[in-house]
């Protein structure tokens, strides 16, 4: 009798503390961004990241990452370029809190980058999906600076991103 009677206070006294207490911390998890935050950039670089694409991990899918994060940690910024099947794509994510009516925008040195709208917003941010030609692919290898370009409420956030070392993470990658 004592288990099920200890079995019961459990479930009145300690189980609605595990049930209320997540919920609890949730906002403060990922805090959403309101308004542009300090924009002393801490960049890690391009560099390659690679994943196994079936269960014998011999077939990897490789792609360029950088990321750009405030003084405070918080990711401003993630650029990714992969291969979609036999097509290139540059996935940008940035924060939440980003207006989503107002389109992305990017450039490589000063040649514009054509831009949908955002694809979709999870824990990570807002994701945007840009196909990649041979011609933005050359423009990217060659090129110095990759700004882009996107607003928070009624402030437009612009980071300018280094291709300083994207060349070879394209090479390593195999794109």
């Amino acid at each position: 009798m004592t288990f099920g009677r200890n079995f019961i206070l459990f479930l009145l006294i300690v189980a609605p503390v595990f049930v209320v207490a997540p919920t609890a911390s949730i906002a403060e998890d990922k805090p959403v961004m309101t308004a542009p935050v300090d924009l002393k950039l801490l960049e890690q670089g391009w560099r390659v990241m690679c994943q196994a694409t079936d269960a014998t991990r011999n077939n990897l899918q490789c792609k360029a990452v950088f990321e750009a994060f405030s003084e405070s940690n918080q990711r401003l910024l993630a650029a990714e370029i992969l291969s979609e099947g036999n097509k290139r794509t540059l996935l940008i994510t940035t924060p939440l809190g980003t207006a989503l009516a107002k389109p992305l925008e990017v450039k490589i040195d000063q040649v514009a980058i054509p831009s949908s709208g955002y694809e979709q917003c999870q824990v990570a941010g807002c994701l945007t999906r840009l196909s990649i030609s041979d011609t933005t692919l050359a423009l990217l290898r060659k090129g110095k600076m990759l700004t882009v370009a996107f607003d928070v409420g009624d402030k437009k956030v612009t980071l300018p991103i280094s291709l300083a070392g994207l060349g070879l993470a394209l090479s390593k990658a195999d794109l």
